[in-house]
């Protein structure tokens, strides 16, 4: 997903809307089914990066918030992107 002209907060608070969103539950054939989502970003205009680079570097935040539990966002790091820079949620 592209944000145009999204700041670090404005993008964190977005990826945890869809957080929220994918924790409610939702009916399949009469049962209550639960799904869990970890988000990674990177921010382009922080990061100087090609679009490959700046992909692996929101994939590598994704993983990382993956590996703390899940359900939460992660942000990288302009200064390093492949390192975890804040959790957001």
């Amino acid at each position: 997903m592209i944000l145009k002209q999204a700041s670090m907060e404005e993008t964190a608070q977005f990826a945890g809307r869809i957080v929220a969103a994918l924790e409610q539950p939702f009916d399949i054939g009469g049962n209550a089914v639960r799904v869990g989502a970890s988000v990674g970003f990177a921010l382009a205009c922080e990061a100087g990066l090609d679009s490959d680079r700046l992909l692996a570097a929101a994939d590598a935040a994704r993983y990382c918030a993956g590996r703390e539990g899940g359900r939460r966002v992660v942000a990288a790091a302009p200064s390093r992107p492949t390192l975890r820079s804040a959790v957001v949620r």
